[in-house]
């Protein structure tokens, strides 16, 4: 990576494939786990409850599922690291959090038990999310020269709050736009 000479193709078709995945992660904590799931199943567990403690639940289930990922996340760094499977997993991780993140649309169509839903789908989305980040994370080592790892870093955590605010922004405006 060095400041004059320009990067092969595939060292540099893996760097913007690096930086983009984390410019889509950046967008899903922002945008699903911030503004849109904890909004939405307030909104259905009250609605289905009668009650005022949609807030709760939603931070049961986050709590729920970072647990689970806090209690498998070792395990999976060390396959991640030591296995010869790291593009598998991190294919697998990221197509449950992306399948899963999509059925939570499904969720207010299920009436009364669409928060029961929405909370299955929110958690397997998010442990195949955060299952992706311990194994986005891995690649690291790959990317550059131990010096270079810095701005690889930099890079990628540039990109991920690009993608938060672009898709954050987008749905902003499109809210206002409705209203």
């Amino acid at each position: 990576m060095g400041a004059n000479k320009p990067l092969p193709v595939d060292e540099e078709k893996a760097l913007k494939g690096w930086y983009f995945f984390d410019w889509a992660n950046q967008a899903y904590a922002l945008t699903v786990m911030t503004v849109i799931a904890p909004a939405l199943m307030a909104s259905l567990y009250n609605k289905a409850t009668g009650t005022q403690s949609g807030d709760t639940f939603y931070a049961t289930i986050l709590t729920f599922s970072m647990v689970f990922v806090v209690a498998t996340a070792p395990a999976l760094g060390v396959i991640a690291d030591k296995m010869p499977i790291k593009k598998k997993l991190l294919k697998w991780y990221t197509v449950a959090g992306i399948a899963f993140t999509a059925l939570m649309g499904a969720a207010p169509y299920f009436g009364s038990d669409g928060y029961i839903v929405l909370a299955v789908m929110f958690t397997i989305g998010t442990i195949g999310f955060t299952g992706g980040n311990v194994i986005y994370y891995s690649f690291m080592p790959y990317l550059g020269k131990r010096e270079d790892q810095d701005k690889v870093s930099t890079w990628g955590y540039m990109y991920g709050f690009m993608g938060a605010f672009q898709v954050n922004q987008c749905g902003t405006i499109k809210i206002m736009v409705q209203r």
